[in-house]
């Protein structure tokens, strides 16, 4: 359930700037955040410490009907997925290694 344990959590890198299905090219910066998966919510902390001490997320993404790919070419980033929500709003993420990149999306992908 969602207020359980979480399934998944760790640190990833996003843009700031959100894509449209349109793929209009995304030119902003990278943030990083701590993630925390949880039933089909992904809640995004500013670290570690803020999401142990179960404060109020930043955000948080409800992944239900979400898709979750390695694009073709990576944002910039080495180990870089794509996040595509029911809404169609595109998110490009970064894991910061390839064990991450490689757990975290199909626990991503089972979640959606």
């Amino acid at each position: 359930d969602a207020k359980g344990s979480p399934t998944m959590e760790g640190f990833l890198e996003f843009q700031q700037q959100l894509r449209s299905a349109e793929r209009q090219p995304c030119l902003s910066p990278w943030d990083g955040c701590h993630g925390t998966l949880r039933g089909s919510s992904l809640s995004l902390f500013w670290d570690k410490r803020t999401a142990a001490e179960n404060m109020a997320p930043v955000a948080t993404l409800d992944l239900r009907g979400a898709q979750c790919e390695r694009p073709g070419h990576q944002h910039g980033r080495r180990y870089a997925f794509s996040l595509r929500l029911s809404s169609r709003v595109e998110m490009p993420w970064a894991a910061p290694s390839e064990g991450q990149a490689e757990s975290g999306i199909p626990a991503l992908s089972s979640t959606a």
